[in-house]
């Protein structure tokens, strides 16, 4: 059922009952996984999640759901 619902119905769904409220803790860490994200576009997305902390740069969500990678502003 889980593979059905975004983070945040999810979330919802946790805070309908104690029995469910752990769901979103072990649901989270395999819905959001930056890596496996990151495998769609890099062979290696250790390698470019460590540039990427090197040059403090972060994935931010576009427009329609687009990703794209900015330098942070320090």
């Amino acid at each position: 059922m889980l593979d059905y619902l975004d983070v945040g119905q999810i979330i919802a769904l946790s805070r309908s009952c104690k029995t469910l409220n752990p769901l979103w803790q072990t649901s989270i860490t395999t819905k959001v996984n930056i890596n496996h994200f990151l495998g769609r576009y890099f062979t290696f997305p250790d390698a470019f999640r460590a540039v990427q902390a090197k040059v403090g740069a972060l994935i931010i969500e576009g427009t329609h759901g687009t990703n794209g990678v900015r330098k942070k502003d320090r």
